[in-house]
């Protein structure tokens, strides 16, 4: 993909999107030097669209471009997303998926657990977790999983745990349990692809929890088993023969 905006004057400098990375008045930046990328405003007869790049040494790019071109920004937004995802899961062994949210919420999605970060930023200094760091927690330790799809307010997703149950609506959106996003951070169906796929593993692990485990005795612990029940003569000599040639395939 290339797809180039003019500069408008007073606004932003001349943009684009390529396979490469975002180019900025003329600068390159690769998809590795970049951190998120979101629809900061949408256009509309008298005010520019604006999409925000923060890079990762936390300069904002502000790409602005005007209502015809609307949907070639989205569209270019879309496929710089989808690049900079496979980005961050590439450099993440073992991450299904890796998600940047509202608030300076971040959230990495593995096969056993997920992990939980909030970063400064002036939404989580207003909201009061700024220095909540990094939580993980374990599909095994999970009672529930919320959902909330975002409209007036934010979208969440939070894991409950036994020491974590809360019930009040500040503390869906913003305790450590809870991912927090905007419709642009998630993007056609993210959002519910990626709840199913928690609630799957958080069954696929209660199941497990409550399956009796099986222990499957060796033909030498059998024959042990047997020996001692013929030494407290519980079973004859006879019985313990026929028993030890079935086990052994005699």
């Amino acid at each position: 993909m290339k797809e180039m905006f003019d500069a408008i004057p007073m606004t932003s400098k001349s943009w684009g999107v390529t396979d490469e990375g975002v180019i900025y008045d003329g600068v390159l930046h690769p998809y590795d030097t970049i951190k998120k990328m979101s629809s900061f405003a949408q256009p509309t007869v008298i005010t520019n669209g604006v999409i925000q790049v923060e890079l990762k040494n936390s300069k904002i790019l502000n790409l602005a471009y005007k209502k015809p071109n609307k949907e070639r920004a989205n569209t270019a937004l879309e496929f710089a997303k989808n690049i900079l995802k496979s980005v961050d899961i590439s450099s993440k062994p073992g991450v299904q998926y890796s998600l940047n949210g509202a608030r300076g919420r971040h959230m990495d999605v593995y096969e056993d657990r997920v992990c939980i970060t909030t970063e400064v930023t002036i939404g989580s200094l207003f909201t009061g977790n700024s220095t909540d760091g990094s939580k993980e927690i374990y599909y095994s330790d999970v009672i529930s999983v919320q959902s909330k799809a975002p409209s007036v307010t934010l979208g969440y997703i939070q894991l409950e745990t036994a020491s974590t149950m809360m019930n009040n609506d500040r503390d869906n959106f913003f305790n450590e349990n809870t991912f927090t996003y905007n419709e642009s951070d998630l993007p056609n169906g993210l959002a519910d692809e990626v709840v199913k796929y928690i609630k799957d593993k958080v069954s696929e692990f209660k199941k497990a929890k409550n399956t009796p485990s099986v222990v499957q005795l060796s033909a030498a612990d059998e024959l042990k088993k047997f020996k001692e029940l013929l030494d407290m003569q519980i079973i004859t000599q006879e019985e313990f023969d026929a028993k030890k040639k079935e086990l052994l395939g005699l």
